[in-house]
């Protein structure tokens, strides 16, 4: 899980900013990186915490990114943008950190 939000921040901080490039430019960088996450995040979580609290974790952050972006399909290599929605990724990537966090800290049921 470190190295997921060590490559987050790294992609982060390769958007570019808004005066620099097209709308659609910034915004195919927001949604490479969520897609970027969501891969990295996905087997750690189902491994650590199992499937339903992965979906629950996927659902957190496809359903406000098709809200938000709903031409960014995070399931797609070759996603596509129409908003401009770069606040997406913090609070996202928070509430992934404090969920995936909680769910290693809790006793185990065997």
């Amino acid at each position: 899980m470190m190295q997921c939000q060590a490559e987050m921040i790294s992609d982060t901080r390769r958007i570019p900013d808004v005066g620099t490039v097209t709308g659609k430019e910034q915004e195919a960088a927001v949604c490479g990186a969520m897609r970027n996450y969501v891969d990295c995040v996905k087997y750690p979580i189902r491994y650590e915490c199992g499937y339903r609290a992965w979906y629950v974790v996927r659902e957190v952050i496809v359903r406000p990114t098709k809200l938000l972006m709903p031409q960014c399909d995070i399931a797609s290599s070759a996603a596509k943008l129409h908003t401009n929605s770069c606040l997406l990724i913090l609070p996202v990537f928070s509430v992934i950190v404090v969920y995936f966090y909680s769910c290693r800290n809790r006793p185990t049921l065997i």
